[in-house]
């Protein structure tokens, strides 16, 4: 193998390995991005209470964003990888790979053009084979970091941490949810709710409707459908002569 056959063998392999740092980069981001979209997606179908054409635009919406999120940062990337897509050339390539190594600059380019040249004498083969000699301890491939895509899971976090359950709750309380534990007995969870609500009627000057809650207590505490004296068991029920009172839409 000559070595300008091995410079473009080294160029292949950078390529292959851009378009895996690609592919790494867009999978972090397609998870970031996709699952962010999905909470805010059911966040806007739970507070909005949607009606179902509503819910269905929602969801092919969301739909069509998570296809286009895959496409442009899965399928295209892994369409260039295995050369379904025509990606990066090998000019564009050695652009790149000079920017990360000041002592290639623009060696390999030029390496490249004249082997392009379509007037190949001996002396411009053997300028390209010295020249190409010269680029082949460089590590084409170590211009590519994976690690730099460590920068992009902060991405990620975001939506994880939403979804966490202490940073979710907190993020619902924050929107005026109140978080009961699903264990808890809902009459003991509801009782200081209560107990505020009963506080506001019994001391507001404006609320002239207790009487009505006060009935009901009564009702629940005196009706019996098996006492053998009903008339005295709907006097006990219905006390006074409210509004509430059957006695009051009797006709004669």
């Amino acid at each position: 193998m000559s070595n300008f056959e091995t410079i473009k063998h080294k160029l292949e392999q950078f390529v292959k390995r851009y378009y895996t740092n690609e592919l790494l980069k867009g999978a972090i981001l397609f998870f970031a991005i996709g699952l962010f979209y999905l909470i805010v997606t059911l966040f806007v179908e739970y507070m909005l209470w949607l009606n179902s054409s509503a819910r269905t635009i929602l969801f092919w919406t969301f739909v069509a964003v998570e296809v286009g999120l895959f496409i442009k940062f899965i399928a295209i990337p892994l369409a260039h990888l295995f050369n379904l897509r025509q990606g990066i050339n090998f000019e564009t390539a050695s652009k790149l790979i000079g920017n990360h190594f000041p002592e290639v600059n623009d060696k390999l380019l030029n390496v490249l053009q004249l082997n392009q040249n379509p007037q190949q004498s001996d002396l411009l083969i053997a300028s390209i084979e010295q020249k190409s000699q010269e680029l082949q301890p460089i590590p084409f491939k170590s211009a590519i970091n994976f690690n730099s895509n460590t920068k992009y899971l902060k991405y990620a976090a975001i939506p994880i941490a939403i979804l966490g359950k202490e940073n979710y709750s907190k993020f619902l309380k924050t929107l005026g949810f109140s978080i009961i534990n699903k264990n808890m007995d809902l009459k003991k969870a509801l009782q200081p709710y209560i107990s505020r609500y009963k506080e506001l009627i019994v001391g507001s000057e404006d609320y002239d409707e207790l009487y009505k809650w006060e009935a009901v207590t009564t009702f629940q505490n005196n009706w019996d459908l098996t006492a053998n004296d009903l008339p005295t068991i709907l006097g006990s029920a219905f006390p006074g002569n409210n509004n509430l009172s059957p006695r009051t839409h009797l006709h004669r």
